[in-house]
């Protein structure tokens, strides 16, 4: 009896949190600081890590330190679910999707009545939060191995200063090439070097993911030179294969046609 009067009041106490809606907002503020400092620290321990010593020891403190960040944003979300509780939470993701679907019936580019915009547009606000949240999974999955590859592999001497280790990969994958399309598998390679060619003009656009449904990232131009961090990933569907490429201004995912191995 009594155990059921405290499990019912936990998860009371779960749903409803303090009821202290300006801390809350406080702690999950700070958490995304401390997120994003997390990242930036990271990204720095992989370049230092992928250098000779005593850099590669340097690399190690910034790792640690920026797990740290990453652990005390953990702690300042789950101080602000206790604060909000999970119906506060449920009731900001859910105003925040609202926003967003409202928007997109607002700018839907067909004038149409709203009730034809409304199925489209609520796929499109779906798609928007998922790009939002698959580089981030994928970032978070991927960021043990980036560390471990550069500590113990090349020291990326022949990469740009600033420019992230490239994943490792085993073994090259080979793809065929697609019809009306150039086979360019053989001369693109991770770790290497790639540049738009002239047939897109001056510039190529790049996209978050593999693949045309993915938002807009980044534009290179042709001067650019761009390292290639992954693929190549062949989109059956769209029937093209794509690269994931870093140049001065950040990184995204370009089509194979557009682009050429550079030295």
């Amino acid at each position: 009896m009594i155990g059921r009067i405290i499990q019912k009041t936990t998860l009371k106490k779960m749903w409803h949190g303090n009821n202290a809606l300006g801390r809350g907002i406080r702690h999950l503020f700070w958490s995304f600081v401390r997120f994003i400092l997390s990242g930036w620290l990271w990204s720095i321990a992989v370049r230092l890590a992928a250098m000779s010593e005593p850099y590669k020891n340097v690399g190690v403190a910034f790792a640690f330190t920026g797990l740290g960040f990453f652990f005390w944003g953990l702690w300042g979300l789950r101080l602000a679910l206790c604060d909000f509780g999970l119906r506060g939470i449920l009731n900001i993701l859910g105003a925040s999707f609202i926003l967003i679907l409202t928007f997109n019936l607002l700018t839907f580019p067909e004038p149409i009545p709203l009730q034809y915009r409304f199925l489209p547009s609520l796929v499109k606000s779906m798609q928007q939060v998922w790009n939002q949240i698959y580089p981030v999974g994928v970032a978070l999955a991927k960021a043990p191995e980036d560390f471990r590859f550069a500590y113990t592999g090349t020291n990326a001497s022949d990469y740009l200063p600033g420019f992230p280790t490239p994943n490792p990969k085993d073994e090259q994958v080979v793809v065929e090439a697609l019809p009306g399309q150039p086979n360019l598998s053989s001369s693109l390679k991770v770790g290497g070097y790639a540049h738009v060619t002239e047939s897109d003009g001056e510039r190529i656009d790049c996209r978050l993911g593999p693949g045309l449904t993915f938002n807009l990232s980044i534009a290179f131009s042709k001067n650019d030179r761009l390292l290639i961090l992954d693929g190549p990933k062949n989109n059956t569907e769209e029937g093209s294969s794509w690269w994931k490429l870093h140049g001065p201004k950040g990184e995204g995912w370009c089509r194979e046609e557009f682009l050429l191995p550079s030295q």
